[in-house]
């Protein structure tokens, strides 16, 4: 061919080397198709195993907060249930007991202040009771009556007695149980310290508390006033 047509003549070489380009274009091109697929599904992949990943840190997490700590959440809660439940028992404790106690010092021998505070009788210091008797020796299982006036009769048992030292008075009320602990304790010098200490239990004891704030006031006084009886009736003055 005449080379001022400005066509190039096509050899056989050169057509085959032509054919070649072009199939390694397509070669190429399905190369890099290839490359953007496999470049998109290790995205999947890893957006997938991000969010595999995401969701097992997320139930670990949970596992630690509520898994492991299941045990240790019921025992807060039971803990606090108790706690509850106790509060309620020492607050029930607190209104279903009360207790006084007082002392006075008496300059007499301890045999003889038991002596002379044994024998009922002498218990009519107290003007505010009519009568007192006791059906037997001043022992434990002795039932006695005291009789206030103007009131009805109190029943009351003797239900503890170490002679000449301790005595348990128990008086039994409507819901509640009323104890009169006294002690008899040997002092220097001759003298006697005597105690006593009134305690009530019940459920229905605050229908007494009225009464108990009465003896609170009560008993220092009568205390001190049996003292003077006794020192009275003390033989060597």
């Amino acid at each position: 061919m005449n080379p001022d047509c400005g066509h190039q003549a096509v050899l056989p070489g050169n057509k085959g080397m032509a054919r070649s380009a072009s199939a390694n274009r397509k070669l190429k091109r399905c190369g890099d198709i290839s490359a953007i697929k496999k470049r998109i599904i290790a995205r999947q992949r890893l957006k997938k195993n991000s969010s595999l990943c995401c969701k097992r840190t997320a139930l670990h997490t949970a596992w630690n907060i509520y898994g492991n700590s299941t045990t240790s959440l019921y025992s807060r809660w039971a803990s606090g249930r108790i706690a509850a439940a106790s509060q309620v028992l020492r607050q029930r404790v607190k209104i279903m007991s009360w207790k006084f106690a007082h002392s006075v010092d008496c300059p007499v021998s301890r045999e003889f202040a038991w002596q002379f505070w044994s024998h009922v009788e002498n218990w009519l210091f107290d003007t505010s009771a009519e009568s007192v008797t006791l059906d037997g020796p001043f022992a434990a299982g002795t039932r006695g009556t005291t009789k206030p006036r103007g009131l009805d009769p109190l029943d009351w048992q003797l239900v503890e007695v170490q002679d000449g030292h301790t005595a348990v008075i128990e008086m039994n009320l409507p819901g509640a149980v009323v104890k009169f602990h006294w002690r008899f304790e040997e002092l220097p010098d001759n003298a006697t310290r005597i105690s006593q200490q009134v305690t009530m239990e019940g459920e229905r004891i605050e229908n007494y508390m009225a009464g108990a704030a009465e003896l609170e006031k009560g008993i220092p006084e009568g205390m001190k006033k049996l003292t003077e009886e006794i020192i009275k009736a003390y033989p060597l003055k």
